[in-house]
């Protein structure tokens, strides 16, 4: 008589347990290591002033509070955006017409 193979269910168990639970730690440990690189990457960014956010924030403030030059050949100025509001109020919300249309147009 042939020796039948026997099914260690015993073992298959324990293995299997073995092997959620091991994943359950690992999954564990990589997700508390993730937010620990997370909270150490935000605080060295936190600590450290953006200078070129900075000066390009400055930047963007000067010319929009300033009288300057788009095209000086063709006579296109910008005001400083608070002037522009309080024109814009004045003239009920039209804007002016900055180049008259050419005749034949």
């Amino acid at each position: 008589m042939a020796m039948q193979p026997q099914v260690n269910i015993r073992l298959i168990v324990v293995v299997g347990l073995v092997t959620v639970l091991a994943l359950l730690v690992l999954g564990i440990a990589v997700d508390a290591w993730f937010r620990y690189e997370q909270r150490r990457e935000i605080a060295q960014y936190e600590n450290r002033p953006n200078t070129a956010l900075e000066n390009a924030l400055l930047d963007q403030r000067m010319k929009i509070n300033s009288y300057r030059w788009v095209d000086q050949r063709a006579q296109v100025a910008a005001i400083p955006i608070d002037e522009a509001i309080k024109a814009i109020i004045r003239s009920g919300g039209k804007l002016p017409a900055t180049r008259p249309q050419e005749p034949g147009r």
